[in-house]
């Protein structure tokens, strides 16, 4: 666990694995459990982990430490050393939302349809130089 990447809040998880000789795919869609207002929060190292998976942008203003959101919600998928983000939280007509926030203030994470899949090796890159910003 690291501990400059922090989530709160609850999330419902379905998982499907299919292994085979030289094959490997895995894919898991979340959603979350709706809390108490002020309990579904993530800081700023878990904004900006979020923000670099495939083609995901912050969109909203980045004045503090917490950000509160309101539907955390996607699929993941691991398919042969690529992983592929949707997001299922909101749906636009170019992007969907990784991330919606609160009624009244807070940040949307949205993936781009025709760039959200990276190479793992690339995405351990972009995260390491993310949080090399965070501190």
């Amino acid at each position: 666990m690291n501990p400059e990447i922090v989530f709160t809040g609850l999330i419902d998880i379905v998982s499907f694995i299919e292994l085979a000789r030289g094959h490997v795919f895995v894919q898991a869609s979340f959603e979350n459990i709706k809390g108490k207002p002020g309990i579904q929060k993530l800081n700023f190292g878990a904004l900006k982990a979020l923000a670099n998976f495939g083609s995901a942008n912050i969109a909203g203003s980045i004045s503090r430490g917490d950000f509160y959101y309101r539907r955390l919600a996607g699929i993941i998928t691991y398919n042969d050393g690529f992983l592929t983000v949707e997001g299922r939280a909101k749906s636009g007509q170019k992007y969907d939302y990784l991330m919606t926030s609160g009624y009244f203030s807070g940040i949307n994470i949205i993936v781009d349809r025709t760039g959200n899949t990276i190479r793992i090796e690339d995405l351990k890159n972009r995260i390491q130089r993310a949080m090399k910003t965070v501190g």
